[in-house]
C-alpha cells in the first residue's frame, strides 16, 4: 500500500492527534522491512530472468511504475496524495466470454458422480497455525481428521 496521510492506520486509531504523521511513518519503515526482506529475491529475478540493474532502495520499487489496487472507490477511494501513477480499477470480474471452454477429465468426473456433492472451504492467504484445530472448526466436528 503507498503511504497516505489521509487514511488512519487501524492500529493506531488511539492516537488521532499525530495519524498523518504515524501513518507516513508506518508506511515508511514498512516498506522498508518488507523491501529488506525481499530484496535478495527480487534482485536475482531482476537480474538473472529480466536482465534489469538489482536496486538497492526500496523507493524505486513503488514509484513511478502504475499501480492497480483491485477494489471499489466506494469502498475506500483513491488517496489524494497518491500519484497518477495508481488506479483504483474495481474488482476484478469474469465473464464466460473471459474462461475457454473447459472440459472436465474423466476422473474428475467420475469423482464427482460417485458420492456426495464436494464442499470447498477457503482460507484464501490466511495463515493457519493449527491446521487440525481449524478443520474441525470450519467442519463443526463433521469432517474424520485422522
Amino acid at each position: 500500500m503507498h503511504e497516505s496521510d489521509s487514511y488512519l492506520p487501524i492500529f493506531f486509531s488511539s492516537y488521532r492527534s499525530n495519524w498523518k504523521i504515524i501513518n507516513r511513518l508506518v508506511h515508511s519503515v514498512l516498506g522498508k522491512l518488507m523491501f529488506f526482506m525481499g530484496k535478495g529475491t527480487l534482485n536475482k529475478l531482476r537480474v538473472d530472468k529480466l536482465g534489469l540493474n538489482s536496486m538497492t532502495k526500496n523507493e524505486n520499487l513503488i514509484e513511478p511504475f502504475p499501480t492497480f489496487y483491485l477494489w471499489s472507490k466506494e469502498f475506500l477511494p483513491a488517496c489524494p496524495t497518491w500519484g497518477t501513477n495508481i488506479m483504483i480499477t474495481g474488482y476484478p470480474q469474469l465473464t464466460r466470454e473471459d474462461v475457454p471452454e473447459f472440459e472436465p477429465t474423466q476422473a474428475l468426473t467420475t469423482f464427482l458422480a460417485s458420492g456426495d456433492e464436494p464442499i470447498y472451504l477457503g482460507f484464501g492467504s490466511m495463515p493457519i497455525l493449527n491446521a487440525h484445530t481449524t478443520i474441525k472448526i470450519a467442519s463443526n466436528g463433521k469432517i474424520p481428521i485422522s
